[in-house]
């Protein structure tokens, strides 16, 4: 007996006997490792030994007729492992066919959101030349590119320690996942659940990306399911079209955050994702993040990632760590069941947050002494502090604010574009409403590219040799204007 009452087997893998063949004399074959490290890792998660089989080397008529139908109908759940062969041969065809054919005496092949299928894909194969039953499920990809040539690498014991750590992670995934179907069988009382028990956690849409980043999506997948959550996209995406728009909404329609990773390769699919996230509005939660160092060669992901840096929407998009990324993740989950309070303020003056490098401190403090002589309440940089302390004042002050006004006069041109994108960014950090004014002071030393500066997101003012009030009070006239907290 297995470990679910009314099965005999647990598991059995599919696999094409030429993927287990080792690459060297004396080395174990990859199926073999495959084999008992699942049944490793089941065993430590669910307490006890599960029973995982494979089917016997020599087959016959008799093996599909009689012997693999009546094993399979004993069979919880089938692991496919895809590969060339795999796809050209009769043999595993024909298993797969079988166990579908078998699952419809016990409650058929889709549990709830799950299939009672899990595709392990060793070697890349294009996804049009899957078996039609794999074609929708998500894949477990044991293996990834070389940033060079694009030639698979595989993960395994054999390949080397990263290679061997990935294979590790990877059967880690398959089988927390595959724990989790057995447990909603075991704990049942009915001949087979036909709704596996829901997690806890809130949905996240975790969008695909590309080859570069996988890794990365599987690490945040990995911490985000331990945590209880629900991740989505649950199963392939279809190609490029109306088919993957439908399943991408649908996916989408219960998720409380999605989350995007932009690598070095552009892909279709992860721009699409992004579009179709963002119908969801202000409200939705939306992280695009990508890595602080990423050699882009591709013109049209260079030209789409600059484009979102300067307009990401209502998404929060960060340029950090991968760890940062994490802390973000959680932030943003921890506000999901309870909204922020609403950064408007209902009386008071208005707050303009002046945006300076600690270089300009003295020469800025005309422009400080006038707002302040004119009603408005500053916000000012913090200068002290870790940089995570200093990065959360500067987004709580953009989240609050009623007005920004960003001082550069020592400061570079490049120091000025950012701070111009982190005010398109400001809705990803919880703000809720337009500022009443956004200006851009350019202020002594002169330089060629202030003379040439001119931008539509914020009203440009450029200081003479030296300062008169008379310049700011427009500005001051929209911040008051615009009345605090509108």
């Amino acid at each position: 007996m297995g470990y679910l009452p009314g099965f005999d087997h647990d598991i059995f893998i599919s696999y094409a006997h030429v993927d287990n063949d080792p690459l060297t004399e004396g080395q174990k074959g990859w199926i073999d490792s495959f084999h008992k490290t699942l049944e490793t890792r089941l065993t430590g998660l669910l307490g006890t030994e599960p029973k995982v089989w494979r089917d016997p080397a020599l087959k016959g008529n008799d093996y599909f007729d009689q012997v693999l139908p009546a094993e399979l109908q004993r069979t919880a759940i089938l692991v496919s492992i895809v590969t060339p062969r795999y796809t050209n041969s009769e043999w595993c065809l024909k298993e797969l066919q079988i166990f579908c054919q078998a699952a419809e005496a016990t409650g058929g092949v889709q549990v709830g959101n799950q299939a009672r299928i899990f595709k392990v894909v060793k070697l890349p194969v294009p996804l049009e030349r899957h078996p039609q039953a794999l074609q929708g499920l998500l894949g477990y990809d044991f293996y990834d590119r070389d940033p060079k040539s694009n030639a698979p690498r595989e993960f395994g014991f054999e390949f080397g320690d990263a290679a061997k750590l990935n294979f590790v992670q990877k059967v880690n995934d398959l089988a927390y996942q595959i724990e989790q179907l057995l447990e909603a069988f075991r704990t049942s009382s009915a001949e087979v659940v036909k709704k596996v028990v829901p997690r806890s956690g809130p949905t996240i849409y975790l969008a695909t990306t590309s080859d570069d980043l996988k890794q990365v999506r599987d690490a945040i997948r990995r911490e985000l399911e331990q945590r209880g959550n629900r991740v989505v996209p649950d199963r392939e995406l279809p190609a490029a079209g109306p088919d993957q728009d439908s399943l991408v909404r649908e996916q989408l329609k219960d998720a409380v955050l999605s989350i995007h990773l932009m690598g070095a390769e552009y892909q279709e699919a992860v721009q699409r994702q992004n579009e179709l996230a963002a119908e969801r509005g202000a409200g939705f939660g939306r992280i695009i993040w990508m890595p602080r160092e990423i050699p882009v060669t591709d013109e049209k992901q260079r030209s789409y990632l600059e484009t979102l840096s300067h307009d990401p929407g209502s998404a929060a998009f960060l340029q950090t760590p991968v760890e940062e990324l994490k802390t973000v993740i959680q932030d943003k989950l921890q506000g999901a069941d309870a909204k922020p309070e609403p950064a408007a303020r209902s009386e008071g003056p208005p707050m303009v947050y002046l945006i300076r490098e600690a270089q300009d401190a003295d020469a800025a403090r005309p422009v400080e002494d006038f707002l302040f002589d004119s009603g408005c309440e500053l916000l000012l940089p913090a200068e002290e502090g870790d940089p995570a302390t200093i990065r959360k004042d500067h987004e709580e002050k953009l989240r609050t604010c009623d007005a920004a006004l960003i001082y550069a006069g020592q400061s570079a041109d490049a120091w000025l574009n950012v701070q111009l994108t982190e005010l398109r960014k400001a809705p990803g950090y919880g703000r809720d409403r337009p500022m009443t004014a956004k200006g851009v002071f350019l202020a002594p030393p002169d330089k060629p590219w202030k003379q040439r500066y001119r931008t539509h997101d914020a009203t440009v003012i450029r200081q003479a040799a030296d300062f008169d009030p008379e310049q700011l009070k427009p500005f001051v006239g929209q911040v008051k204007g615009g009345g605090a907290g509108k």
